[in-house]
């Protein structure tokens, strides 16, 4: 009797289980947008991180997040800020195809655009909040780049998020930021963040100066961008002075104003400044590398007896060694016009 009422209980113990588990299930189903009969977690599941997308031809889980809208929001900034669950591989594809829910979640927000503008608040948490608490890493930073990414996708109603991130973060979501904000290197906007990142070239931390050095070399604003990188050569921090010069090459043409900073660039006092600054002007008269070596790069001169922008062998003739183990980095690059004969067996190499 004992052995029968106890399966008897057990029985209905594993139902109820059963039936609280499905009714967990269903409910969670029941708060996720629906769309054609599929609610957003079977659509964020066909998101394939390999597809080519041609306009006009969206693949249909793009658009079906698009027409569940701001009601996919509250769901996807859920499924960001909590751990991964755990999920079924899918078997018929490779490895690289199953994506954890929080990245499909991050991609989804980015689908959305400026659709999920009510998200900006959550989002500049979430990418604050991650980094902080250490959860993300250098090594597995897809969380906060989610966060950094969909903002950008918003538009520029979000750049006061990014730049406050970018600025006043931890090391890893400024990074995020910086590089979300490069989606904004063209038109109005872009001119109005030179400004701001004129400032952040001046920052005590070099990681943000040297951020907003790179950023302002991706501009194509030459008459706003080179002055301010001409002046981040006066730097005390020589990582920013060298990401500036090699921002500056960068501009090529539209940055032959700098040309005189550059040529006094060439001495100073660290190594690693100097290198950049006489390659810089090497690329900038018409010199090309054609390859390295392992104590020296190889330039040739490929414009005869012209000079380009006034650089002459002259710029290189006397200047400190620019290679702290005294290779050829800085020494008179070939093509001089003294030499040219002598080097002519040489294919005009740099000695």
């Amino acid at each position: 009797m004992k052995g029968k009422l106890g399966a008897f209980l057990c029985s209905h113990i594993i139902l109820l289980v059963t039936v609280c588990i499905a009714g967990f299930v269903l409910a969670a189903d029941q708060d996720e947008p629906t769309y054609q009969g599929r609610n957003l977690s079977a659509w964020t599941h066909d998101l394939d991180p390999h597809t080519i997308v041609i306009v006009g031809h969206e693949p249909v889980a793009w658009k079906a997040i698009g027409h569940m809208g701001t009601n996919a929001i509250p769901t996807l900034l859920k499924w960001m800020s909590e751990p991964d669950p755990p999920e079924p591989f899918k078997t018929n594809v490779p490895p690289c195809f199953n994506t954890a829910r929080s990245w499909r979640a991050g991609v989804a927000l980015s689908l959305l655009g400026e659709t999920a503008r009510p998200a900006i608040p959550e989002l500049t948490r979430l990418a604050r909040m991650w980094s902080e608490t250490n959860r993300a890493s250098w090594d597995d930073p897809h969380r906060v780049l989610g966060c950094a990414d969909s903002l950008a996708e918003i538009g520029p109603e979000a750049i006061p998020s990014l730049l406050s991130l970018a600025t006043n973060a931890p090391p890893l979501t400024r990074w995020c930021a910086f590089h979300a904000l490069q989606r904004f290197d063209k038109g109005p906007v872009a001119v109005a963040l030179v400004p701001v990142l004129i400032r952040c070239l001046g920052d005590e931390r070099e990681d943000v100066a040297n951020e907003a050095a790179s950023l302002l070399g991706e501009f194509d604003l030459p008459d706003l961008v080179v002055p301010a990188l001409t002046n981040a050569l006066q730097s005390s921090s020589a990582l920013t002075r060298s990401c500036a010069v090699w921002c500056l090459a960068g501009h090529g043409e539209n940055a032959v104003s700098a040309i005189p900073f550059l040529r006094a660039a060439m001495r100073d006092p660290d190594y690693k400044v100097r290198v950049c600054a006489t390659n810089a002007l090497r690329s900038m008269g018409g010199w090309q590398l054609v390859g390295e070596q392992w104590s020296r790069d190889v330039w040739v001169f490929h414009h005869g007896t012209n000079t380009c922008h006034g650089i002459t062998p002259d710029f290189f003739t006397d200047a400190p060694s620019s290679n702290p183990q005294g290779g050829a980095n800085g020494r008179q690059p070939s093509g001089s016009e003294t030499n040219r004969a002598s080097e002519a067996a040489a294919s005009r190499r740099s000695p």
